[in-house]
């Protein structure tokens, strides 16, 4: 890839693996769901019902109940919380990331969008292993900021630090670190 430079060398890893924009791939995801009936709900899973043996609802933090004969917890680290309803352990600990979003401003990045590879490069003296990863729009995603922090359950109940989504805040040392590296 040009943008990056003789320093690097572009390898195949998998012909099928794609990296994908997490937001495009939400909202296109919810367009097709809503077009064969889905209806949003929002608000928190708070337990489930059971009859015999099986889950026949979940409660949500509305105190309604939705009634279901199959789920899936898909509550990324968040689903150590669901085991509570269940008679055995989720151990699951998060890892809280810091990431960069640079915005594709006056089509500043169309050398990268016209050669579009994804960058995964080795630690370096900041602490930071970045991947830099160029989105359709334009916009460059960067992780791998190193120095993450691991979150267990009691961080992610809802009193904790990360309980809420609105409580997760870059650590601005991990920024300047990875400004330094990009």
């Amino acid at each position: 890839a040009g943008w990056i430079g003789e320093k690097a060398v572009a390898t195949l890893m998998d012909e099928n693996t794609a990296q994908v924009d997490p937001e495009e791939l939400t909202v296109r995801l919810f367009e097709e769901a809503t077009k064969k009936g889905l209806v949003l709900k929002t608000a928190s899973a708070s337990d489930i019902v059971t009859a015999n043996g099986a889950i026949t609802g979940i409660v949500l933090s509305t105190g309604e109940t939705l009634p279901c004969d199959a789920l899936v917890v898909a509550m990324g680290v968040w689903s150590t919380l669901a085991s509570r309803w269940f008679a055995l352990p989720l151990p699951l600990e998060g890892i809280k990331s810091t990431s960069l979003l640079f915005k594709n401003a006056n089509n500043a990045h169309a050398e990268i969008l016209a050669d579009p590879y994804v960058l995964f490069c080795d630690e370096d003296s900041n602490g930071c292993h970045l991947e830099i990863s160029p989105r359709p729009n334009g916009d460059i995603y960067v992780c791998g900021l190193g120095g993450s922090d691991y979150v267990d359950a009691p961080r992610l109940e809802a009193g904790g630090d990360c309980g809420n989504a609105g409580r997760v805040v870059a650590d601005p040392r991990r920024v300047e670190k990875a400004s330094r590296s990009v």
